[in-house]
This record gives structure tokens, C-alpha cells and sequence, in this order.
């Protein structure tokens, strides 16, 4: 079967939604439904038998193929998640072509994985940005044109590289960059680099994510961060270890400072995320904060290295995924996402408590979740590269992640219920299959880590770079082995003494939220138990010089530049005729004087 049905069935899929829509919301539904679940039946099944294919369309032809074992996984994370997002959206209200721009979304997504030339790469990259800025727009407007235009300015980046490439090449393909000289192919790289940083919200390309993730549909934010993201991912593995690979693997200057600005990206991001109150832009923060990892990673270009870095990314599609899933459960109980407004839902919420509870264990790099093995390989990679101040500076990151996670499971679901929610209940199925599918293989690969890393060996075989010792349960480098089975079990076995010990305690007693000791006070609930506001004050003190330094503050500075000096050559053409026979006369004497009295050379 090609991959050529599997998009077929997301077009007409998506077109037929949204004709059936116009005749009943549940007629939508049903074929959105079963588009998304045919497409993931087939790409699920069809691992290493799906085939490529061409089409002319005339000046060009568009090229597919089933790329490698990486396109597949990366294709797979997109329609498991996209087939949760349609689920979960039907809860929600949504335009009739809201439907049909998420299942172009995910065709879009499937092509740019398999494509293998440019010119296809480029123009599925323009569908997803196209068909994203559409579901951002059922949101709000205003952050969708955000978005667009960010991304519009990262296909500039990839327009320009592809124009250089057929300059001096005449071949849209990228296996032809190795006729170019050095020079042209660092240009070619960072062009592309630069493109794919702005989809992947690498740090200083960012400034688009708090608004797009905050104000898009709860539903689509999921598929925003869990798949969406991975696209500029997989750009980086693409132009690293395929196109570019014999003189990436050679630039270890340009190794060095692209994995610096990952672990820049994983710190400062996980520092803004800890001073956030919305918890749509603290989990966006995180979300850049985590790919943060996945770039310093990848940059450092090492087996073990890769390797963390690929894995570090399949968990982040999981466990980002998990914890939006769990914030629009929330919001569709309480109709906010504000952690100052919320507290208390464990009871009312516990499907979507535990959710976030895990999310944030693996998230925070944890046993025995998916977040840890591709943080312990991390650390090893550094130290084994002898990059101790790198692998220190991600490592306060991680420090970051702790301090948000607590902040974020403690603000919603801990402390006392606010009276107005009494009545709450947890999310509907479509919101709660979704966090309790997400949770198997966050605790599945968490203990078996080498299913994931089988196919992270076969990309990483075929395209020439040694793959590291592992079984399914554990990893093997230089420094020591980690079995993650048995560090599972000993948590578990942990977590159940605990819990016996806690279920054991005679004294314990349940009383009501405010039976507290409050020196004799009056305690109702206007009276604040629950900390949430200003929360981090403390650190936000001492780190206030580091939050004024702002990349939006020079965006800023620049758009009324840019403005200014637009406004200026704007008053320059007057329609005058006076004014413009002073500007010739200027014109005249400066070349006069500047080349001694002669008007030529």
C-alpha cells in the first residue's frame, strides 16, 4: 500500500467532514472519526511495507517516500495524536471547517516526514502551517496571525535555501548539496536550521508559542505541542544526518554551539514557565523547554547522544501530549485554565489528576516513566564527551521542571475546593481515553525502553552512525549500565509501602478544608489557604534583572524601526515635483563631491 492512500483518506476525509457538517454536526463527526481511525488502522499496520510515490503536477513533480524507521515513528505520533485530538474535540465547539483543517493538518504532516525532494518538503510544510493557522484561528484571531507570520518568516528561510540549492545545483534535490563548497553549505544549513527553529520554537524563534498554544482550542493545543512541534524536529535529523550529514559530523564548532543553544533554550524556557499563571503557557514554556533537550542532543552528534535526543522526543510527544489532554479536561469542567482560580479537583477530577500526575513524573525526568531514560543517556553523553558545564546547564533546567510540575499539579488539583466547583465531575470519555491511552506507553517504554530505541537503531544504521548497547529493558554505555525494569519495580515496590503505610496510620483522620488551626480567626472561603498567587515570588525577586531580558522587547524595537523607517521613505515620495528635483540636485553634488568633480570613474 503506499502512503499516497493513507493521505488520500485525510483529504477526502477532510472534505467530507466538512460537507457532512453542513448537514449535522454528528455527520461530521462520524466521518472525522473514521478518517482518523483508518489512517492510523493503515499507517499502524503497514510499518516497513508502505512505498513511495510521484506525481507531475507539470513544472514539477512531487516525490514521496517512506523515508526510514524514524519517518514511520514520527508519522505514527502524528496519527495516534491526531486521532485523540478529533476525539476530544467533539466535546468542544468548533467551526465546520475546523475538521477539515486537522485532517489536511495531519496529511501534511505524513508528507513532510516522507518527502524526498525539496520541493515537496516545502509545500507540505506550507500545509501545515496553513492548516495549523487555521485551527489556531477557531481559537483566537489574533494569535493565529501570530503564528503565520512567524512561520511565513521560516519559509523564507527554506524558500531562500532551496533557491541557492537550484542555483548552483540545478536539482531540487537535497542529496545534491555535496557538489557544494563548505561556504555554501553552511549557508544552505543554517538557512534551513533557521526555518525549522521557528516550527520547533527553538529559542530565539519562539515568541509565537505562548499565544498560539494559550488560545487555540484545547483539543488542537495537544496536537499543537505532541506533533505539530516534531515537525521542526524532524527537520533538524533530516539536515543533520542526511542531507548535510558528512560535513555536519565534521563541524564540531557548529555541533557545539547548536547544542549549546538547545540547553539555553531547555533553561531559559523552563525559567519563564515558572513564573506563568495560565497553565496553557506554562505547559507551552515547558513544552519549548523539553525540545531544548531534544536539540542539545541530537547537536552533539554521538550515538548515545542521538539516540537520547530521538527518545527524549518520542517522550515529549507522550507526556506534552498527556498534560494538555488533562488542562482541557479541567477547562471544560471550569471553563478556565488559570491556576489562581482553580485547587482542589483530585477529588471530583481523579482520571485527569492522575494524568497530570504521571505527566508531570515523566516530564521532570522520573522512574519509571518515558522521561527518564532519555535524560539518563543525556547526562551520560555529555559527561562521556567531557561536557560537564553543558550537561550542568541542562540539569538545572531539569531544576526548572520540578519547580513548575509542583506548581502546576498543586495550583489545580491540591488545596481547598472552591465552593463553586462542589458540584464538578470528572471530564467525558472524550477527554479521559485520551489521558488514560497516553499513560500505557508512558509507563510502558519508561520500563522498555528498547522498543523505542529499536527503531532509533534502524535510523540510525541506515544513515551510517554506530548505535549503542541496549536490550529491551536496559542500556549499556561507557559509564555503567541502567536496567529500567528493575528501577520500575523498585519504585512501584516503594510506592505500595508508602501507601501501606499511609492506609496503616491509626492517627490519621479526615477533617473538613477548613477545620485548621488559625489562632483563633474566622475561616470561610474568602479567607486564602491555598498559595497560588505569585507563587515563585521568591525567585522571581532575585532573577527580576534576567526576566526583564526579553527577546520580545528587541522584536518590539524592531517592528517600530522597521515602521519608523517605512513612515520616512513614505514622505519621500511627496508627489512633488519641487521636492524630487532637490533630492536630484543632492544627489548630483554628493557624487560630485565624492568623486573629486567627476560623475565617473
Amino acid at each position: 500500500m503506499t502512503l499516497f492512500y493513507i493521505l488520500l483518506i485525510l483529504f477526502v476525509g477532510g472534505i467530507l467532514t466538512y460537507l457532512g457538517a453542513k448537514i449535522s454536526k454528528h455527520l461530521g463527526h462520524a466521518i472525522a472519526f473514521t478518517s482518523s481511525t483508518l489512517s492510523l488502522y493503515f499507517h499502524s499496520i503497514l510499518y516497513g511495507k508502505l512505498y513511495g510515490f510521484t506525481i507531475d503536477i507539470g513544472l514539477f513533480k512531487l516525490h514521496a517516500v517512506a523515508f526510514s524507521p524514524l519517518s514511520w515513528l514520527i508519522g505514527e505520533i502524528v496519527v495516534v495524536i491526531g486521532f485523540l485530538s478529533i476525539l476530544a474535540s467533539f466535546k468542544e465547539k468548533h467551526s465546520d471547517f475546523y475538521y477539515l483543517s486537522v485532517q489536511f493538518l495531519l496529511a501534511g504532516m505524513l508528507l513532510f516526514v516522507n518527502a524526498y525532494d525539496s520541493i515537496t518538503l516545502f509545500l507540505s510544510l506550507e500545509l501545515v502551517t496553513l492548516f495549523s493557522f487555521f485551527g489556531i484561528w477557531d481559537g483566537r484571531k489574533e494569535s493565529a496571525v501570530k503564528y503565520l507570520i512567524w512561520n511565513l518568516l521560516g519559509a523564507y528561510f527554506i524558500v531562500a535555501a532551496i533557491a541557492i540549492l537550484y542555483r548552483f545545483t540545478g536539482s531540487y534535490f537535497m542529496n545534491e548539496v555535496h557538489y557544494l563548497g563548505k561556504a555554501q553549505k553552511l549557508v544552505l544549513f543554517l538557512l534551513l536550521f533557521a526555518g525549522f527553529a521557528v516550527k520547533s520554537a527553538l529559542m530565539p524563534f519562539h515568541v509565537w508559542v505562548k499565544d498560539a498554544y494559550r488560545d487555540s482550542p484545547h483539543s488542537f493545543t495537544a496536537l499543537l505541542s505532541g506533533a505539530v512541534s516534531k515537525i521542526g524536529i524532524f527537520g533538524y535529523f533530516l539536515i543533520m544526518f542526511y542531507t548535510f550529514a558528512k560535513f555536519f559530523i565534521g563541524a564540531k564548532y557548529l555541533q557545539l554551539t547548536l547544542a549549546w543553544l538547545g540547553g539555553i533554550t531547555a533553561l531559559f524556557a523552563g525559567i519563564y514557565a515558572t513564573t506563568k499563571d495560565d497553565s496553557k503557557e506554562l505547559l507551552a514554556y515547558s513544552s519549548i523547554s523539553q525540545l531544548g533537550y531534544v536539540v542539545a542532543g541530537i547537536a552533539l552528534a554521538t550515538p548515545l547522544s542521538i539516540s537520547a535526543g530521538a527518545f527524549q522526543f518520542v517522550g515529549h510527544a507522550i507526556f506534552e501530549t498527556l498534560l494538555f489532554f488533562t488542562i482541557a479536561s479541567v477547562a471544560y469542567r471550569t471553563g478556565t485554565t488559570r491556576m489562581t482560580e482553580l485547587g482542589g479537583l483530585i477529588k471530583k477530577m481523579p482520571v485527569s489528576f492522575i494524568g497530570l500526575l504521571f505527566g508531570i513524573i515523566a516530564l521532570s525526568g522520573i522512574p519509571p516513566t518515558v522521561g527518564f531514560p532519555g535524560k539518563w543517556m543525556l547526562y551520560e553523553s555529555f559527561i562521556i564527551e567531557g561536557r560537564i558545564l553543558l550537561a550542568a546547564v541542562i540539569f538545572t533546567a531539569s531544576i526548572t521542571a520540578f519547580l513548575y510540575s509542583f506548581r502546576l499539579v498543586y495550583s489545580i488539583f491540591l488545596g481547598p475546593l472552591p465552593s463553586k466547583y462542589e458540584d464538578l465531575k470528572e471530564a467525558p470519555f472524550n477527554f479521559t481515553f485520551p489521558i488514560i491511552v497516553l499513560l500505557i506507553p508512558l509507563l510502558l517504554f519508561g520500563v522498555q525502553p528498547g522498543i523505542v530505541l529499536y527503531y532509533i537503531d534502524r535510523f540510525l544504521s541506515i544513515f551510517g552512525i554506530g548505535k549503542i548497547e541496549h536490550s529491551y529493558s536496559y542500556i549499556v554505555t561507557s559509564l555503567g549500565k541502567f536496567n529500567a525494569l528493575y528501577v520500575g519495580i523498585v519504585f512501584a515496590a516503594a510506592f505500595v509501602f508508602a501507601f501501606i503505610v499511609y492506609l496503616l496510620g491509626g492517627r490519621t483522620r479526615k477533617v473538613h478544608q477548613f477545620d485548621n488551626f488559625t489562632a483563633g480567626e474566622v475561616v470561610d472561603e474568602s479567607y486564602k489557604l491555598h498559595y497560588v498567587d505569585d507563587f515563585y515570588l521568591f525567585l522571581e525577586r532575585e532573577i527580576k534583572g534576567f526576566l526583564k531580558l526579553r527577546i520580545e522587547s528587541l522584536y518590539d524595537w524592531l517592528s517600530k524601526f522597521v515602521d519608523g523607517l517605512g513612515d520616512a521613505v513614505r514622505r519621500v515620495y511627496s508627489g512633488s515635483h519641487g521636492d524630487y528635483i532637490v533630492y536630484l540636485g543632492f544627489t548630483l553634488l554628493l557624487l560630485i563631491l565624492i568623486y573629486g568633480g567627476k560623475l565617473w570613474f
